[in-house]
């Protein structure tokens, strides 16, 4: 069978990628909410069900405001959860990006896909690479999430460092 021919999931965007066009910053945020809201669920459901953290709510919401005690617990127990969910989503992330898929659930359900400078599917190590970059973007006030509002080519800090582009096939 003729290479042209096949259209296999490893062929997902092997033509054409440098003429798409790149992705902007409100269609990344849909695709990021369609992604990280079901996890964060999941790790809470889990907290809840089998770490306590029903206990923990319960005490917050039933005491008074002077119960730094309920609070002090409460807001960790929460941090956890938001630590958690963003660990799972960056493996989640890397995961998917490195696949043929090229993106996440969310990405693929908006039509995006994410490419190295020349259009090309990255690797899996690339794909961990950017995502684990995730985190500086995340610590300044997640400012380098938000540098794709002013980044000539839509990147965010862990693009450039990775040196990708989120491109849209729509």
């Amino acid at each position: 069978m003729p290479e042209e021919a096949n259209s296999s999931l490893d062929d997902v965007g092997a033509q054409d990628e440098p003429s798409l066009p790149v992705a902007g910053f409100g269609v990344r945020l849909i695709a990021y909410l369609f992604d990280v809201l079901p996890i964060t669920l999941v790790v809470a459901a889990v907290f809840y069900f089998f770490l306590g953290f029903d206990d923990t709510l319960h005490r917050y919401t039933n005491s008074g405001t002077d119960d730094i005690e309920a609070r002090t617990q409460f807001l960790s127990q929460r941090n956890r959860i938001r630590d958690v969910s963003f660990v799972v989503y960056i493996l989640y992330c890397a995961v998917c990006e490195g696949s043929a898929l090229q993106g996440t659930v969310g990405k693929y359900l908006l039509g995006l896909r994410v490419t190295d400078i020349q259009g090309q599917r990255l690797s899996v190590g690339r794909s961990f690479g950017r995502n684990f970059a995730k985190i500086l973007s995340y610590l300044p006030c997640a400012l380098g999430f938000l540098w794709v509002l002013w980044a000539k080519d839509k990147q965010g800090w862990h693009d450039m460092l990775a040196r990708t582009l989120v491109k849209t096939t729509r």
